[in-house]
């Protein structure tokens, strides 16, 4: 999955909203942002076409079908794999003994202890 800012933004209102009308998300979105009514009607359809929001009639009621953390994720890993030839030499790039705490390090090490099961 690959997410425009604009899709994050309509999406972070179904996460915090829960379901919403396509004309409610436009009126949130225009008070928090600016955005005109248009502008967000277009990211909603396109969020509809790439399988984020799923959007029932008859009211045009629209749900996010996929989580906060599921996107997170993919964004993440997307761009992991876009600067770095792996997992591991992103890990070795950000992850070192310099910005951890020892409690992080053990958490970490319990992380890879889990993984292992």
């Amino acid at each position: 999955m690959r997410f425009y800012d604009s899709e994050i933004k309509v999406l972070e209102v179904l996460w915090e909203h829960g379901e919403l009308t396509a004309g409610q998300i436009a009126e949130i979105l225009g008070k928090e942002d600016g955005w005109k009514r248009t502008t967000a009607y277009t990211v909603v359809q396109k969020c509809v076409d790439k399988g984020y929001i799923e959007r029932k009639k008859p009211k045009f009621t629209c749900k996010a079908l996929i989580t906060k953390e599921e996107a997170q994720m993919s964004s993440v890993s997307e761009q992991i794999e876009k600067s770095y030839p792996s997992k591991i030499a992103f890990f070795r790039a950000y992850l070192n003994k310099d910005n951890l705490t020892n409690d992080e390090i053990k958490g970490l090490f319990q992380v890879i202890d889990d993984l292992k099961k």
